[in-house]
This record gives structure tokens, C-alpha cells and sequence, in this order.
């Protein structure tokens, strides 16, 4: 049940959410959103950004029942973060909601959020233990190769749980039993089964174990598969899925669209901005991007649309940029009598600058309303005219329908003012930090609506911004709607595999493609319909048969506890150092290495500075060679008994080529005495 008070203990109807999260997740990750500064923010705003804030899941995801869903006794749902709930109390200020959660026996962190329609704000949290009479915790490692030892360790433990546990451990794939063991333990103590080598393939692990009448059982997921690396080359992958290569192709657009669209969805505050943002992206997400144009659904912006006046008298230009870009995408789809008067009012007050008059004008343009004739009047031949006024002119007139004025005062004005970036982007330079920001915003709202060969260079100059103002946000909506026209249709591409060619392929443009690539395949090549070649991947199934060779600085050494060759002899719970050694001078590209089946990261002695541990936790990717480090030494665990095999150490260039820097080499970890 929620119960929302105001600060005098009346009951207050509000919207809320709840959020559920592992409390050991909560601990490792940053996740402090304090929901009253993120309405109040002083540094931006002096007065309240408006009055709501949006609990919609911007992350959504299907979650399983939990809890065993649909009477199973089998627990295989282990989800960290399984409900986000959200709401409206009754008039009493109460709500009933059911919370699912996973099959996790843990302590889960219940965090709740509210606002009301004036504002107020507030948030509880709650802790909820859930826990059985007996209880089995895996080691669930998921990745072996054939040459590993396929082992499972396990516990079993639980308040009233005495004695021994009767447990069996089985392996399916494709739903048959192919290996099973049974054994009697004691409670409370760490066991061991191996179940030496199998095949590549995908399979299931389930381990039941019953003491009396208590009685628990888990399964998970695991792959065996001859390398775990993949290599990445230009906008395409090379995949090695059990001995097969997949090759996915990418639109460069699709990528940089999916990057600004993810930017606009992490964020997590309620900020006007913010919060259109990820309407916007939410919307888009949830849709094929051809579809865009309709999925953006016109409810979703009408508490926007409605705030039309009451923001006008803020006087902000924050959120006078925020009306543009809702007239501009509201269209014909929705009531927009609210922008319209907000834009009246705009023009009819007399302390209104040049700019508000602008700004006005291109609002009203955004609502297909005749403005042309007033810019004609207010812009005269554009001399003497500032960077932003000019902006303003260029879009109202864009926006409006005149390409061929607006193109023109970005030619004449605009564009002879643009600087180049070191990384060949383009844009407005301005010796006040907050103008040149917001020039930079509108340059790339201009930059989506007119034909131009710089169009692309503006947008890659945002790409590059990552800051949390509000103009920030500004620029990747207007990135985000600069995509969506582009990644329309479909491409061709012809597939090359070892200088032959082996077929054409087509595909929609928002989306990859996946090529299936047969064993043979030691060379690919693709090109576009034209017979330019834009990516060349060289395949290797196992990293042992890739190259090795030294770069231009010379050899990246790596060695495990100081040794280059042999194999390495440890115990459960051992640790083992990494290092790897650079050369002087800047690195080419990164190491990419995969962790051994029995090792697990422990950390590095460089507080991550260098080294980046991929969210699968058994992939690592090292960067160094830097003025003040030559050495990078990672420390890994040893966590299970038996046999296993190190793939060799990678090195990834920026080409996309790919060397070996170690051997294979062997684990051999041993039952602590």
C-alpha cells in the first residue's frame, strides 16, 4: 500500500513510482536521484521547473513473474532490478500496487517517489527480505571452452537448515539430460562437481537439493563455445558462434542515432528538458525508426502544450526552446491552442527583445502558422545582425517552409563564422561559455532543417558534447530527429569471402543485419552497390591462429605472475597477477582478453583508469601505454576447481586489425586443502 501526506499529514493525490532493486546492486552503483533537487534546481532555474515530473519506465523490459512464477519450484529468474511500478493515489492519498519479484533471495531495496500537481515532492524506501527454510546460492560462471572443465560449485544454507542436503546436479541440452550427479553434503559447506569436457552447444544447468521437508532448486544458462571474443572492425562485427562466423552490418546513421537516443533515455532527472527528452525517446524507441514521424504520440506532449502560458511567464529561455521543439513536433496531430496563445503573448508584450520576437515567430512557423511576412519585415538585408539572431531567423524561416531563405542566411551569415574542431567537427565560437553553448544547440536544429554538406560535420561537433545543461539536451533531440529521415529505406551491400563474392544482401536501414559466414570463411570484405569496399575483416575461429606481431612501438608483453610461458597451478582462492607490459609512446587500438572460466576479476591497480570490465564480467579491456604508466597488473581469483583455458590476449588496432600478444595458456586450479 502507498500512503502520500502533505507536510501537514493530510492525505495529498499524487503520481508515483516504485522502484525495486537488489540492495547489493544499489550499493555498487551510484543510483542517489534526490527527486526535489532535481525539480528545484537552483544553478538553472530560481523558481520551480513545473508542475510534474514523469514516472514512466524509460528502460522497459518483460519481467518474469519471480518467485518461482506459474508454481514452478525451480528458480531461474534472477533479476536485479524487476519492478518499476507507476501511478496515481486516490483522493485519500492511497494506492494499492502488486510488486513482482525475481527468484533472487536477497534484500531488496524498495524505493518510492511521488509528486503532486503543485510540485510538492517526497520519497520513502523500504527494505524487503525474501529467503527460504533452505536455500542453494551457484557460482553460475556461464561461458566455458571445449577445453575447460565444465564444473559446477554450489552451497546450501537457510536459518532453520540442519544436517545434510541430498542434492542432484544435471545438465540438459535441447531439453534432454545428457550428464547427472547426485551426492549427500553437509549444509553450510561449499561443493565442487566437474563434469570434465563437453561440446560446444548451449545448455542448462539445474541443481535441487532437499533436507527433510525443506527442499530448493536453481537453474541457469551455459554456453561452450570455441572463443568468447569478438572482433569488431569498422561498423560490422565478426561474431564466432560454435565454429560459425555471423557478420552484422550497421548503417553508420543507425549507430549514432542509437547512441543520442540512449543518452536522452539514461538520463534519470525530472528537469523540463530532461523529461521531454526522454518522452521523445522513449516514444521513438518503442517503434521502428521509418515510423518515427507517427510514434511520437501527441498525449504524451500535451502536459507540455498545456504549460504553454505559465512557462511564458517564467521568462526562461530554456523553456522557450522547449515550446518550439513541442509545436515543432506536436504538427497537425493534437491541440495546440496553448503554444499558439504562448506565442501570441510573446509577440504582443511590450518588453519583448529581438530575440522573444524571434523565438515567436519560429514557434509559430513550428505550427504551420504564416509568419514569413513578419520575418521579411523584422529581417531587412540581415546586416548587423547577431550569431543568435541570425540563427533565429534561418530557423523560423526553415521551419516555416522557405528553405531557399534559410539556406541563404546560413551561407551568407553563418557559415564564414564557423570554426573547425580537431576532430573535424563544426561550429559557433562564443567567448561567453553559455552563448556559445546555446548557439551550438540552435546551429544543429538549423543543421537537421536545411541541405548542406556541413550538416554532418555540425552534428558530429554535438556527438562529442557530453555535458548535463540543459542545452545539452536541446542537442541530442535535435540529433535524434536529425536521423530519423536518414535511416529510412534500405541498404545493399555485396559479401566478398575470401575474394570471392558469395551473395548481396538488403536490409532496412534502422536495423542490423546478420550474415551467417561458413567455417571456410578466412577473409571478408563488404562493399556498397557502388564497389566501394567499407569494411575488411580478417576471420580467425580460434585467436591462436591470429598474428603475431609487434606495433610501431614495439611488443605489448603479458605474463601471469611474472611468467610469459607454462602453465599457471593455483588453489581455490588463490589470486594471480596479470601484467601487461606497453612500450613507450601512444597504443593503437586496446587488449581485448577473456577471462579463463575458473578466474574472476578481482581489480586493478589502477582504480579502472585503464582497464574497463565489460558488463559480462569475464571480459576485459585494457588500455595503457601512457607517459606516467608502462605497466598495467590486473589481479583475478581463482573460484573453481579444474581445468581451463586462457584464450591468448588480443590486441584490437583503430583499423580494426586484430594481433595476438600471448599464448593459449593453461589454468590448472586445484580444491583448497
Amino acid at each position: 500500500t502507498v500512503k502520500i501526506t502533505g507536510p501537514d499529514g493530510t492525505p495529498a493525490a499524487a503520481a508515483f513510482n516504485i522502484n525495486v532493486m537488489d540492495s547489493a546492486l544499489l550499493s555498487a552503483y551510484d543510483n542517489d536521484f534526490d527527486i526535489l533537487s532535481s525539480l528545484y534546481e537552483d544553478d538553472l532555474y530560481q523558481y520551480p521547473v513545473s508542475a510534474f515530473v514523469s514516472h514512466r519506465d524509460f528502460n522497459t523490459k518483460s519481467y518474469g513473474e519471480g518467485g518461482g512464477g506459474g508454481g514452478s519450484d525451480i528458480r531461474s529468474d534472477f533479476e536485479d532490478t524487476p519492478a518499476f511500478i507507476c501511478g496515481t493515489t486516490n483522493s485519500d492519498g492511497t494506492a494499492k500496487v502488486s510488486v513482482p519479484l525475481s527468484d533472487s533471495l536477497t534484500s531488496w531495496c524498495v524505493i518510492a517517489q511521488g509528486v503532486t500537481a503543485d510540485a510538492k515532492a517526497g520519497s520513502a524506501e523500504a527494505t524487503v527480505v525474501t529467503t527460504k527454510d533452505l536455500f542453494v546460492t551457484a557460482n553460475r560462471t556461464t561461458k566455458f571452452k571445449p577445453e575447460d572443465d565444465v564444473v559446477v560449485a554450489f552451497r546450501f544454507d537457510g536459518a532453520k537448515a540442519s544436517g545434510d542436503v541430498t542434492t542432484s546436479v544435471s545438465i540438459e541440452k535441447d531439453k534432454k539430460n545428457i550428464a547427472a550427479q547426485t551426492l549427500t553434503h553437509p549444509v553450510r559447506k561449499t561443493e565442487y562437481l566437474n563434469f570434465g569436457k563437453l561440446a560446444e552447444g548451449d545448455y542448462t544447468i539445474r541443481i535441487s537439493g532437499t533436507a527433510g521437508t525443506a527442499k530448493d532448486a536453481v537453474e541457469y544458462p551455459v554456453t561452450i563455445e570455441k572463443s568468447h571474443l569478438t572482433l569488431t572492425a569498422v561498423t560490422n562485427d565478426l561474431q564466432n558462434v560454435n565454429g560459425i562466423s555471423a557478420l552484422f552490418l550497421y548503417d553508420e546513421n543507425q549507430k549514432a542515432y542509437a547512441e543520442r537516443l540512449e543518452r536522452l533515455l539514461m538520463n534519470g532527472a525530472a528537469r523540463l528538458d530532461q523529461v521531454l527528452g526522454r518522452e521523445i525517446a522513449a516514444s521513438l524507441s518503442e517503434n521502428p525508426v521509418k515510423d518515427a514521424v507517427k510514434c511520437i504520440d501527441p498525449s504524451l506532449l500535451d502536459p507540455y502544450n498545456k504549460l504553454g502560458y505559465a512557462s511564458y511567464q517564467m521568462d526562461s529561455d530554456g523553456d522557450d526552446l522547449v515550446s518550439v521543439i513541442i509545436a515543432s513536433l506536436l504538427g497537425d496531430n493534437a491541440d495546440t491552442g496553448a503554444l499558439a496563445y504562448y506565442f501570441d503573448e510573446k509577440l504582443k508584450d511590450p518588453k519583448a527583445t529581438r530575440e522573444d520576437i524571434l523565438i515567436a515567430l519560429w514557434g509559430k512557423a513550428a505550427l504551420h502558422q504564416p509568419v514569413n511576412a513578419d520575418l521579411a519585415h523584422y529581417y531587412a538585408d540581415g546586416n548587423g545582425l547577431s550569431s543568435e539572431q541570425q540563427l533565429y531567423f534561418a530557423l523560423a524561416y526553415a521551419y516555416g517552409g522557405d528553405q531557399t531563405k534559410a539556406n541563404m542566411i546560413y551561407t551568407d551569415h553563418i557559415k564564414p563564422l564557423l570554426q573547425k574542431t580537431d576532430l573535424g567537427g563544426l561550429y559557433l565560437k562564443d567567448e561567453d561559455p553559455f552563448n556559445e553553448q546555446r548557439n551550438n544547440v540552435l546551429l544543429a536544429m538549423l543543421a537537421s532543417r536545411i541541405s548542406s554538406a556541413d550538416t554532418a560535420k555540425i552534428m558530429k561537433y554535438h556527438d562529442a558534447q557530453n555535458g548535463d545543461s540543459v542545452y545539452t539536451y536541446y542537442a541530442d533531440i535535435a540529433n535524434v530527429l536529425y536521423y530519423v529521415p536518414l535511416l529510412e529505406g534500405k541498404n545493399k551491400a555485396e559479401i566478398f569471402t575470401n575474394g570471392q563474392k558469395i551473395k548481396t544482401v538488403e536490409y532496412e536501414k534502422f536495423a542490423p543485419c546478420r550474415v551467417i559466414l561458413t567455417e571456410s570463411a578466412k577473409t571478408v570484405e563488404v562493399k556498397s552497390e557502388e564497389g566501394v569496399t567499407f569494411a575488411q575483416i580478417k576471420r580467425a575461429v580460434n585467436a591462436d591462429t591470429l598474428l603475431k606481431k609487434q606495433n610501431s612501438s614495439g611488443e605489448i608483453a603479458v605474463s601471469y605472475d611474472g611468467e610469459n610461458a607454462g602453465a599457471v597451478d593455483l588453489s581455490v582462492g588463490d589470486t594471480v597477477t596479470v601484467t601487461l607490459t606497453f612500450p613507450s609512446g601512444p597504443q593503437d587500438g586496446c587488449v581485448d582478453m577473456i577471462l579463463p572460466a575458473g578466474l574472476h576479476f578481482e581489480s586493478s591497480d589502477d582504480e579502472y583508469s585503464y582497464v574497463e570490465l565489460q558488463p559480462d564480467r569475464s571480459h576485459l579491456k585494457i588500455y595503457g601505454g601512457s607517459e606516467t604508466q608502462s605497466s598495467v597488473r590486473i589481479l583475478l581469483r581463482a573460484v573453481l576447481p579444474g581445468e581451463f583455458t586462457a584464450e591468448p590476449a588480443i590486441q584490437i588496432s583503430e583499423s580494426g586489425e586484430s594481433y595476438r600478444l600471448s599464448d593459449a595458456k593453461t589454468i590448472r586450479i586445484n580444491v583448497a586443502a
